[in-house]
């Protein structure tokens, strides 16, 4: 999962194309729009995105994340425990439930540093 920022910089970067940022912003929300996307918002950072699997099923799609404060790591995490909430919820007639999980921490790698040690 890229931000707007990360996609422009890998292009700038690249031989064959050439856009500016807000080219990328556009494309992102005509993608978005259709449906070809995923998306995840992590505290106080930009929107990150993916293309989705399928676009029929890209608006139902969410994953959760572990991300290392350090080094800015991102880990998908398996399962999600809030969807069985969540339908507990929808059966007592709560409707337009969403939710967004956000785990930070330090990953082993910047865990076992000598830095991580000062930290503390």
């Amino acid at each position: 999962m890229l931000t707007p920022e990360e996609i422009f910089s890998k292009i700038s970067k690249s031989k064959d194309a050439d856009c500016d940022l807000v080219s990328v912003y556009r494309a992102l929300a005509v993608y978005d729009e259709i449906g070809m996307l995923k998306k995840s918002k992590f505290q106080s950072e930009a929107t990150r995105y993916a293309f989705a699997e399928t676009s029929e099923h890209a608006n139902e799609f969410h994953e959760h994340y572990f991300k290392c404060i350090q080094c800015d790591e991102l880990q998908p995490l398996q399962g999600c425990i809030i969807e069985a909430i969540e339908k507990k919820l929808e059966r007592s007639g709560y409707r337009g439930l969403q939710h967004h999980l956000e785990i930070t921490g330090y990953c082993p790698s910047c865990a076992q540093s000598p830095e991580f040690e000062s930290l503390f």
